[in-house]
């Protein structure tokens, strides 16, 4: 309505493009075909592209948006490279715990933004998606938890963080007036579900070493205890940045934490950053796959094997050898472009796009409602958030 009192008109339309470039090294062109102004509908329903002509709409590219974002997000499968044997001594541990019932615990040591968290997901990903189970279902082969030392600040906080991604209803009484190791007992002993087996649960613990600064770290003993009396099936796995990390530890909780270790080494090659963001970029195959996906994907391929795609990998690579920005760079954009994001005016913007300010568009007010909807949010960030 606003470009209409501007008088600008707007004549709806598809973009399409032509399917096959004349010669090599000729870009893709694509044209506008408008629709009549009379039965606008009908002409939706009924359009089709010449045999020439691939239809570009914006459900398409929102679903190559939606792909792409959903890889960043790293809720999807994430790219990893380089950290097979990692991935291997993992993998054993899961296998052993799904399919034998062995309890067991160790640490990942790492940089921060190393791909610990990463390969985690990975491995639990591909153990869900050979079982055919979702993450969620009541019946999965095993279960997740994800704890934070940033977030759960004492082990109370996390007893309850534990119970509410196991969905388990555990009366904020009960937490007080009983100890870890009741509380705990009672999670797993829930878990069961009246059958006779347990069922196995994973603990991912991050920011491993800040569990260690809580009081008498009660729960690392009565995780690191069950593990090892084999009572409920458990994997109790460590992530820190402190190479120093088992140090912390009390002598009776080192007593009982089986001293594996898996060491992540930051050894990416520029050529590494290319696979990665070209997998992060590649949409997935499918057998009736859209003409739209085997274009997009090439040029995608294209774009990345340019010489100035390439020199900004090599020099992000000389810079900081980290995956996360890689990530912000590509999600960053997607922000600007809707507008969650704007560049400051005045002076700053005067400055190189690189270090150009800019300015979060939501209020505080929509941040919180954002929060509040998310189920999978910890209380502690919604309760920080309505503080804003």
């Amino acid at each position: 309505e606003r470009l209409k009192k501007l008088g600008v008109e707007l004549v709806p339309h598809f973009l399409v493009q032509k399917k096959n470039p004349v010669d090599a090294g000729q870009k893709s062109t694509f044209v506008r075909r408008d629709i009549p102004d009379d039965g606008i509908t009908q002409s939706f329903r009924a359009f089709k592209p010449n045999d020439n002509e691939i239809a570009v709409t914006k459900t398409k590219i929102g679903k190559v948006v939606e792909s792409v974002l959903f890889k960043l997000s790293a809720k999807d499968n994430p790219v990893l490279v380089g950290v097979d044997t990692q991935r291997t001594e993992v993998q054993h541990l899961l296998n052993a715990l799904i399919h034998k019932g062995e309890s067991n615990s160790a640490l990942v040591f790492g940089p921060r933004y190393g791909g610990k968290s990463a390969l985690l997901r990975s491995v639990l990903a591909t153990a869900r998606d050979s079982m055919a189970v979702p993450a969620s279902s009541r019946s999965a082969p095993f279960y997740e938890i994800w704890l934070n030392g940033l977030f759960q600040t004492d082990d109370k906080q996390a007893v309850k963080e534990i119970a509410r991604q196991l969905h388990v209803n555990l009366e904020e009484e009960y937490v007080g007036a009983k100890s870890i190791a009741e509380c705990l007992g009672q999670i797993l002993f829930t878990l069961q579900s009246g059958s006779k087996e347990n069922v196995p649960v994973v603990f991912v613990i991050k920011e491993f070493d800040l569990f260690a600064a809580h009081t008498k770290q009660s729960l690392l003993y009565n995780l690191f205890d069950v593990a090892q009396m084999c009572g409920s099936p458990i994997l109790v796995m460590g992530l820190t940045t402190r190479m120093d990390a088992v140090n912390l530890l009390e002598k009776r909780v080192k007593s009982r934490f089986s001293h594996r270790a898996i060491f992540m080494q930051r050894s990416r090659s520029a050529d590494d950053y290319k696979l990665i963001l070209e997998n992060l970029l590649i949409l997935p195959s499918q057998p009736d796959e859209d003409p739209f996906v085997t274009e997009f994907n090439s040029a995608a391929k294209g774009t990345i094997a340019t010489k100035e795609v390439i020199q900004l990998l090599e020099r992000l690579h000389d810079l900081r050898d980290d995956l996360s920005v890689l990530h912000k760079i590509i999600a960053f954009e997607n922000l600007s472009r809707i507008e969650l994001v704007k560049p400051q005016d005045g002076a700053a913007s005067r400055c190189p796009a690189e270090y150009r300010m800019h300015k979060f568009t939501l209020s505080n007010e929509e941040v919180f409602d954002m929060l509040e909807m998310s189920s999978d949010c910890p209380d502690l960030v919604k309760k920080w958030a309505a503080q804003l």
